[in-house]
C-alpha cells in the first residue's frame, strides 16, 4: 500500500518523522499547562524580558516542524508519481537516470524532515525541561 510515497525506505522515515512530531505535539500538549506564564524562547534577543514570550508560543516549533512535515511529504508524494521502482531492462539509461535523481531527492527530503524533527524536539526539551 503506497499511501504516502512508493520508495519503502523514504516511506519508512517519513512516519519516523510523523511519529516523532506527534509525540512532540503531545508531549507539548502536556507540559504547557504546567510553564510560567512567560518562557524564554528568542533567544536572539538580548538577554532578560526581551527573550520571554507567553506560553502558547512552545506550540510555534512543533506546529511549524509538522507543517514541514507536511509540506515534504506533499512534495515527495507528487515526486513519487513520477518514480517507477521496477528495473526494466529495456529503460533507456537517461530514464533510469531520471529515477535515482527522484529518488535522491525523495530520500532527502525525508531525512531532511527527520532531522529538523530531532533537533526541534531537543530544542524544546531544552527550553521546557528546565521550567518545569
Amino acid at each position: 500500500m503506497n499511501i504516502l510515497v512508493k520508495d519503502q525506505i523514504t516511506r519508512d522515515i517519513f512516519l519516523a518523522s510523523a511519529l516523532l512530531n506527534g509525540t512532540l505535539l503531545i508531549f507539548t500538549g502536556i507540559v504547557i499547562p504546567k510553564l510560567p506564564p512567560v518562557i524564554p524562547l528568542l533567544y536572539s534577543r538580548p538577554w532578560g524580558e526581551e527573550q520571554l514570550t507567553p506560553q502558547l508560543f512552545a506550540l510555534a516549533l512543533p506546529l511549524s516542524l509538522f507543517i514541514f512535515l507536511l509540506l515534504n511529504l506533499l512534495l515527495g508524494r507528487k515526486l513519487s508519481n513520477n518514480l517507477s521502482l521496477d528495473d526494466s531492462k529495456g529503460a533507456k539509461d537517461t530514464q533510469q537516470t531520471g529515477q535515482k535523481q527522484i529518488l535522491l531527492i525523495l530520500r532527502t527530503l525525508s531525512v531532511t524532515s527527520l532531522f529538523a524533527t530531532i533537533v526541534g524536539s531537543i530544542t524544546l526539551l531544552r527550553i521546557t525541561l528546565p521550567v518545569v
